[in-house]
């Protein structure tokens, strides 16, 4: 079937082409979610809820179970929905069983498969390409989240200028959750005005979270604990959220792997490249030499196990981002 981009997913259900699979792949979960949210809208009372709506998460679920939940009629509607966070954590065997009955998902119902990460050589991406409705949300680039920011402001009847675009992108980057949350703060803080102007993102957003977290990157690529500890405290009683810090640090430590992995050194490739300014790359060059290749392969993979940590609450958050700092600093 058809591989499309979020705006194209939501004009088609929003013109009721809705089908009864689709495929949600790519990185950017702030915009599954909300095309997630938008299905439910369209298919399911809200009062019915409780009836009509499933969620799983893939580790450990068995096909059977998903299976009985798609054959399930609906109750008081038309259409009953099943979503499956992680699929690409089904066993197996499991996957294997689910696709025999793909093809079989009735018009009752509409199961929705979720993949952070995607194999297409393995048998069950492949199959799923000929029997689901692909819709791919890969991250935005600079251009594409400041079309998206301005997309975004019209839902609370505002308009924002390219100079306070460019100012929210500097201060919060291109993290779609962070920049909803701000933009929300904003149109609060214009009350009736429809205009949201620079001066505007610079009281409300403000430089000191994005200098600081650029700070603590800093301090943790020049191997200084105290003060990679020290930045760590302030902005946590600046309310910075702990998973906000790990998705930033997690940002800076990527680009610094690949920037160490290119072997195209220009700065102007590498932004391209990159999708960031090229003003940045030479100091993310300069940092890189303080790693080696495994070095970073180490260190990102220390951030996305920190994210998955604070996603289930294994551990208090503030200790959980204290050990993190303190084993980058010990790269």
């Amino acid at each position: 079937m058809e591989n499309v981009k979020y705006t194209e997913f939501i004009t088609q259900i929003e013109k009721g082409k809705i089908v009864s699979l689709y495929h949600f792949s790519g990185e950017e979960d702030f915009l599954k979610r909300e095309a997630t949210e938008k299905l439910i809208q369209l298919l399911i009372e809200p009062s019915l809820k409780s009836f009509n709506l499933d969620f799983l998460q893939a580790r450990g679920v068995k096909a059977e179970e998903i299976i009985n939940l798609c054959a399930t009629l609906p109750f008081g509607s038309k259409k009953r929905m099943v979503v499956v966070y992680e699929s690409q954590k089904l066993h197996p065997a499991q996957k294997d069983e689910l696709l025999k009955y793909l093809p079989q998902v009735p018009q009752t119902t509409c199961l929705v498969l979720f993949s952070n990460t995607v194999d297409n050589r393995l048998k069950f991406y492949q199959s799923l390409k000929k029997l689901a409705a692909e819709v791919e949300f890969s991250a935005l680039g600079p251009e594409e989240a400041s079309d998206w920011i301005r997309e975004r402001v019209k839902t609370y009847g505002k308009k924002i200028t390219s100079e306070g675009i460019n100012f929210l992108q500097e201060a919060v980057g291109n993290n779609l959750y962070e920049l909803s949350n701000e933009l929300e703060k904003l149109s609060l803080y214009v009350k009736e005005r429809e205009l949201i102007n620079l001066k505007d993102t610079e009281a409300v957003v403000g430089y000191t979270k994005a200098e600081n977290i650029s700070q603590l990157a800093q301090a943790i690529v020049g191997k200084n604990l105290s003060q990679a500890l020290k930045i760590l405290k302030d902005l946590s009683l600046s309310k910075e959220r702990e998973s906000s810090i790990n998705y930033k640090l997690g940002d800076h430590f990527l680009k610094l792997y690949q920037v160490k992995a290119s072997k195209d050194q220009n700065i102007y490739n590498l932004a391209h490249a990159l999708r960031t300014n090229s003003n940045f790359i030479l100091e993310y060059q300069d940092q890189a030499k303080n790693f080696s290749l495994e070095q970073l392969e180490k260190g990102l993979a220390l951030l996305y196990q920190a994210d998955s940590d604070l996603k289930s609450g294994k551990m208090p958050e503030k200790f959980l981002l204290e050990l993190l700092v303190y084993e980058l600093c010990h790269l």
